[in-house]
């Protein structure tokens, strides 16, 4: 993807420059070993090597990203996306529930809009309008008005419910801080023909 191959040129590019970087596949992949769950994932983003040249460093992650490692330029991060429309209508067809996950955290394509969170609801009931079957309400990064206001849409428009830790391996993130209720775990399963 754009995105994979942005992080690849800047990792190359640190290593032109002299940094001493562990191999690629090491800085981009997650060994997560937690209960049963055993996995590894390729996660192209800033934060993996941010990790490794902090190592290097010795400075903050934080600091690193902002003097070392530039943001992806929307253009790219967004151009291999999908149309919303189009995956729904795909996902339906094929037999899927279609859940809307941290809608509270949907970054904006184009960077000189500000995104207001009443667009984002907007947003979501022409989702359900596509055929969306749901809305994670429930996220670790929600504040209580975004979950309020998250959980009152869902409810008028007959979504389902859900929530989730949004885990991706990070030291900081939690497993199963967040789920739904049986009622909204049953109507996922409905849809599923379980």
């Amino acid at each position: 993807s754009a995105q994979n191959d942005y992080y690849t040129s800047l990792y190359d590019s640190l290593l032109h420059q002299g940094f001493l970087l562990p191999n690629i596949s090491d800085v981009f992949t997650t060994n997560e070993d937690i209960d049963e769950i055993k996995s590894k994932k390729h996660a192209y983003y800033r934060t993996p090597l941010a990790l490794a040249l902090h190592q290097i460093m010795k400075i903050g992650p934080s600091i690193v990203k902002e003097k070392y490692l530039p943001r992806i330029p929307p253009e790219i991060k967004y151009k291999d996306s999908l149309v919303l429309d189009d995956v729904i209508k795909r996902a339906i067809k094929v037999g899927c529930v279609t859940i809307l996950a941290h809608p509270g955290w949907v970054r904006c394509f184009t960077p000189s809009v500000k995104d207001q969170f009443s667009d984002i609801l907007s947003i979501i009931l022409d989702l359900r309008e596509m055929g969306l079957d749901g809305v994670e309400v429930y996220h670790r990064l929600n504040d209580s008005n975004h979950i309020d206001a998250l959980k009152r849409l869902a409810m008028d428009t007959d979504m389902i419910i859900t929530g989730g830790s949004d885990y991706h391996g990070k030291e900081n993130d939690k497993l199963g801080i967040y789920g739904t209720s049986q009622e909204n775990l049953d109507r996922i399963c409905f849809l599923l023909n379980l």
